[in-house]
């Protein structure tokens, strides 16, 4: 049985820590944590967030660990997001695998099992598309060759967007591997090919057509709250795609035993 489940991350997880960008629309991280009957949550996620802000959260949880000791313990890192916008997302592998060394250092529990998750892709979101469209306009006035010129501008923009994007997903994976071979219990969720099936059967799953609707300024169906953070909608999905996700894996399979899961847990790897 799963005690404990601890939330690291950014504004896409921050339940009122630092802001709450859904108000009163409750995160996938409260949605799920309610689906799994998890006795204790905690959440040091914070708007704004980098993967350099990864020590500040883990201290948070160092802080009270001594004091909580659990069976099983899960602990989800979702970050990186605004080192991507933030245009240095060089380092945040590295961030993470420091976070997890001291969350294990520091953790009372019998078992901790480590979620990471890759990023989705960035070309879909409101903010990023429209940066690179005004990065891109001429401002000049309009004919084949500045067409020609803004199209291919946004071509090789978003493809760089889509290198880095895997890049990351590289990197990710390569930290999940080393982690594995190092005895961690760890699992990589794809949430970047969950965003991409969302966005290609956005209008059967009852969103809007245009991507770039938002709720925050009257779309009713937008898969956006705002130019950036995903909606209530959507973050209801994702509960339900984290349940299947987490559920499926063997800890959810096993009785509890003080035998390292690293190896049964390769071949689950997301």
């Amino acid at each position: 049985m799963i005690c404990s489940i601890n939330f690291y991350g950014d504004s896409l997880t921050d339940n009122g820590n630092v802001c709450r960008v859904l108000g009163e629309h409750l995160l996938y991280s409260e949605i799920l944590s309610a689906k799994l009957n998890i006795t204790h949550t905690s959440n040091y996620a914070r708007c704004g967030a980098t993967s350099d802000d990864l020590n500040l959260q883990v201290a948070q949880y160092k802080n009270l660990s001594s004091s909580v000791i659990n069976d099983i313990e899960i602990h989800s890192i979702f970050i990186g997001g605004n080192d991507f916008l933030g245009r240095n997302p060089w380092d945040i592998t590295d961030n993470i695998y420091d976070a997890i060394q001291t969350i294990k250092n520091a953790s009372q529990a019998i078992q901790s099992y480590f979620l990471l998750f890759n990023l989705p892709g960035f070309s879909n979101v409101p903010v990023v598309k429209q940066f690179i469209t005004d990065k891109c306009s001429l401002q000049i006035t309009p004919s084949k060759l500045t067409c020609f010129v803004e199209n291919a501008c946004k071509i090789v923009a978003f493809s760089a967007i889509d290198f880095v994007s895997t890049y990351h997903e590289w990197k990710i994976t390569a930290l999940s591997n080393r982690l594995q071979h190092e005895g961690v219990n760890v699992s990589v969720l794809n949430i970047k090919n969950f965003y991409n099936d969302v966005i290609s059967n956005r209008v059967s799953l009852g969103f809007n057509e245009d991507i770039a609707c938002e709720v925050s300024q009257g779309c009713h169906n937008g898969l956006f709250y705002d130019d950036r953070h995903p909606s209530f909608k959507v973050h209801q999905l994702i509960s339900d795609w984290l349940v299947s996700e987490i559920t499926n894996l063997r800890i959810f399979q096993r009785p509890i035993t003080e035998e390292p899961l690293g190896q049964v847990l390769e071949a689950d790897e997301l």
